[in-house]
């Protein structure tokens, strides 16, 4: 099991994107804007909710209750950053994202449709790191009648990058190469930071969800579901050795009401989710062996 801490991508880190941010003008305050006018604001898209609407920041406005401006979401180029799955990056072909991160050793890629994807770090112009993994199950692109009838099939939607070198002064490219060089192709959540080892998973690992849908039922029997995100759980447990207790216990308070990736199995899509720990609690063992039992539950 491994925690990925994320580094928050900034303006300073996201050196440049092949994704425009283009949906709608700047912000701007002198501007009077009508009912219905969308504007960005730090890589945010709001909506103007009255006419004659000036020189109100969007940002602070209020977002449950707001008068001036309700919040849409984030811009496309943005959206693989933001600290929710239910939105997405989009590009045509191919996206290609730069960043300047510092010394991160892990990139986590997940609810893709690209086809191959490709990490790259150079330091001082030199390639110091390069590698490139394929959504097919296989781990290889379908490239030939061989692939395609004798590989195995299917479609990975996460993919993880867990040996970049840790260069404070590296630069990473990031390419996702969709299936059709004229089609769509998105990335749900880019996420960097540093790993940690959280010990060995054993066996039995429970997976579950929370449906926050609606379901509503009138006299008659009749159903009414109001459909709403829908988040995963995870819960297991993980062997450790006791001398690291403490320090992943730190590790663990440290990103308490943070968003952060958790891979519990590597394998399988499902069990790597971007979210938080609801539970956890150290079982001392032995002064060799302990346990970490766990409940993860993912954003929505």
């Amino acid at each position: 099991m491994k925690l990925i801490r994320p580094t928050d991508v900034t303006d300073a880190i996201l050196s440049s994107s092949s994704v425009a941010e283009t949906e709608h003008p700047a912000w701007d305050a002198p501007t009077i804007y009508a009912k219905g006018d969308k504007v960005i604001r730090e890589h945010q898209r709001f909506e103007s909710l009255q006419d004659a609407n000036s020189g109100h920041d969007p940002l602070l406005d209020d977002r449950k209750v707001p008068v001036w401006w309700v919040y849409l979401g984030p811009t496309n180029a943005w959206a693989m950053f933001d600290q929710s799955v239910g939105s997405s990056t989009v590009g045509t072909g191919e996206i290609v994202i730069v960043l300047t991160p510092g010394a991160i050793d892990a990139l986590v890629i997940l609810d893709t449709d690209a086809e191959l994807v490709t990490a790259e770090m150079t330091v001082d112009g030199t390639v110091v790191y390069s590698q490139t993994q394929s959504t097919n199950a296989g781990g290889q692109a379908i490239t030939d009648a061989w692939t395609y009838f004798f590989e195995p099939i299917g479609i990975r939607s996460s993919l993880r990058f867990l040996d970049i070198p840790a260069y404070g002064d590296g630069v990473l490219t990031v390419t996702l190469l969709g299936a059709d060089a004229g089609g769509p192709v998105g990335c749900g959540t880019l996420g960097i930071g540093r790993q940690l080892d959280m010990g060995t998973t054993e066996a039995g690992v429970k997976l579950g969800g929370n449906d926050f849908s609606k379901v509503r039922e009138d006299d008659y029997g009749n159903i009414t579901i109001d459909e709403r995100p829908f988040a995963r759980t995870l819960q297991g447990q993980s062997l450790i050795d006791t001398s690291e207790a403490d320090a992943m216990y730190q590790a663990v308070v440290a990103q308490r009401a943070k968003a952060s990736i958790w891979i519990v199995e590597g394998q399988y899509d499902t069990l790597t989710v971007f979210g938080f720990m609801r539970t956890f609690e150290f079982s001392f063992a032995s002064e060799n062996v302990s346990y970490f039992s766990w409940t993860l539950r993912s954003l929505t």
